[in-house]
């Protein structure tokens, strides 16, 4: 698990200044179904969309939270194939979010989803985020903040350098999809 998600990774703010995020938790593999929007997954679902496994970030304030999920299909042609029948839905909310109870994040939720993106790399994944306030603040507020996105895009380029040098994550050890 600390292989694909860091404990703690640093990604550029909207100044450009590199910032750390740490790692709140590691939620169990999930089917696409449970872990997306019923949108997402009804789209996906015909690319052999098989596991997601997801992680919550926090930024150094503790306030803006991540959940980062990276989405495994069947191949790298079955994902890039995914990605443009995704469309505009690649700018949009379409994980789950993953608070852990008795964390900082136990107010971060669905409810607070602000921002959110899909992209992809080499090989059979696609990356995707969903990113609010920690403190239970709803997405009609927390949309304004401007570190929302450079939050949630930076730990995904940390995961997607981190994944495809690493290969395949259901081959790696002790993960099951």
């Amino acid at each position: 698990a600390g292989k694909i998600f860091p404990a703690t990774i640093s990604y550029p703010d909207t100044q450009e200044n590199p910032v750390p995020a740490h790692l709140v938790g590691i939620a169990p593999p999930a089917s696409c179904r449970s872990a997306m929007s019923a949108a997402a997954f009804a789209r996906l679902r015909p690319f052999g969309c098989s596991t997601v496994l997801r992680a919550t970030y926090v930024d150094a304030s503790g306030t803006l939270a991540a959940t980062v999920g990276v989405v495994v299909l069947a191949s790298q042609a079955a994902a890039s194939n995914a990605l443009s029948h995704l469309g505009p839905m690649t700018t949009g909310i379409n994980l789950d979010a993953v608070p852990f109870s008795g964390t900082i994040t136990n107010g971060f939720g669905n409810a607070q989803r602000a921002a959110g993106a899909i992209q992809m790399t080499d090989g059979p994944y696609l990356f995707m985020f969903s990113a609010g306030y920690t403190d239970a603040v709803p997405a009609s507020v927390a949309r304004s903040n401007p570190e929302l996105v450079p939050l949630g895009s930076g730990v995904l380029s940390s995961l997607q350098s981190t994944l495809t040098n690493l290969g395949h994550p259901c081959a790696m050890k002790d993960i099951r999809c």
